[in-house]
């Protein structure tokens, strides 16, 4: 659907910069390189979820065929995972996450920017909790509709 549309339209800076010999182009503004790397990352965190919920609503019908999912649970939980998606976005920005384009993967991407040769431990701590929610945002998704798939299966 519309996520999809978009996801693809997103996509139309990374061609401009192959086809350019990987010269930043779009990607030369700092501000622009900003944006596309977290709405970009949105739009597939949140196909995932989607893809989640579809596969999970699937096989509780499967396996409970009397079963009434109520949309407003659907609904809260999309909402709920697109506030942790914004929040989580908004403290990578607060935190001194920065983008930069990459001319090996012709797209931005951000890191940490830390201002000194060092880390610190409060830094550590910042750059090991981004991880893990990534490492959430990005794995749960698939693995819950991989188990929902398996009941499916089954039943």
């Amino acid at each position: 659907g519309v996520i999809d549309l978009c996801t693809c339209l997103f996509q139309f800076p990374v061609p401009v910069s192959l086809f350019q010999r990987r010269l930043p182009v779009l990607f030369n503004n700092i501000f622009f390189c900003t944006s596309w790397t977290i709405l970009f990352d949105f739009l597939n965190k949140i196909s995932m979820f989607l893809v989640l919920l579809l596969s999970l609503s699937r096989a509780i019908a499967i396996a409970r065929p009397f079963y009434r999912i109520r949309k407003k649970l659907i609904f809260g939980g999309l909402f709920m995972y697109c506030l942790l998606l914004i929040a989580h976005s908004i403290c990578m920005l607060l935190l001194k996450f920065n983008a930069i384009y990459g001319a090996d993967a012709t797209h931005c991407y951000l890191y940490f920017e830390t201002g000194e040769d060092t880390i610190t431990e409060t830094e550590n701590t910042f750059i090991t909790t981004e991880y893990a929610l990534v490492s959430i945002e990005y794995g749960v998704p698939p693995l819950i509709t991989f188990f929902s798939f398996l009941v499916c299966l089954v039943k």
